[in-house]
């Protein structure tokens, strides 16, 4: 019996060892179990944050389509618009230089009419100044003449008395005093 008592305490002993040995491999076994469900936690959270980062980036990119369609449209518009303005810009331009142009030649056509002008009047000035010698000169010689003529009328009023008096002929007189007069000029 008491062989029977060692062989039950053996196999007692051996069923307490897997008896431990199962509970251990049960402890183990449930936590590979609760390992593994924390990991399928952290990854389904992983998936589901990686889901939402996904779907935020959809809607990110979904959002810089958006603001990258409008961009182009409003480069569009503003690429015409400047077409359209530097379209007026260079009529404008245009216009400037044509009126430019204009007023050059203007200016052009008056300065040559000052110079023509001013010619003009350099020569009026010159013929004035020459006019006024002349007149001068035209003068001293009226006055020269005058003189002569009081001194000839003088000569004439003293010839008439002579006359009377009985001398030389009035005529001879006029003649002699003519040609004085016709010499000095």
């Amino acid at each position: 019996m008491q062989g029977e008592i060692d062989t039950l305490t053996a196999e007692l002993e051996a069923q307490k060892g897997d008896l431990q040995r199962g509970v251990s491999a049960q402890t183990k076994l449930q936590e590979e179990l609760d390992e593994l469900r924390t990991l399928i936690d952290t990854k389904t959270s992983e998936e589901n944050r990686r889901s939402e980062v996904e779907k935020s980036k959809d809607e990110e990119l979904a959002d810089l389509r958006g603001r990258v369609l409008k961009l182009q449209l409003d480069l569009s518009e503003a690429r015409k618009l400047a077409v359209e303005g530097q379209s007026r810009l260079k009529v404008d331009l245009d216009n400037a230089i044509r009126e430019h142009r204009s007023l050059q030649q203007s200016h052009n056509s008056l300065l040559e009419r000052e110079s023509a002008v001013q010619s003009k009047l350099t020569k009026s000035q010159t013929t004035l100044s020459e006019l006024e010698k002349v007149k001068r000169s035209l003068e001293s010689e009226l006055q020269s003449l005058r003189s002569r003529q009081h001194e000839s009328e003088g000569q004439l009023a003293e010839a008439h008395r002579v006359k009377e008096v009985g001398g030389l002929s009035f005529t001879h007189l006029c003649h002699y005093n003519f040609c004085r007069v016709w010499n000095a000029i």
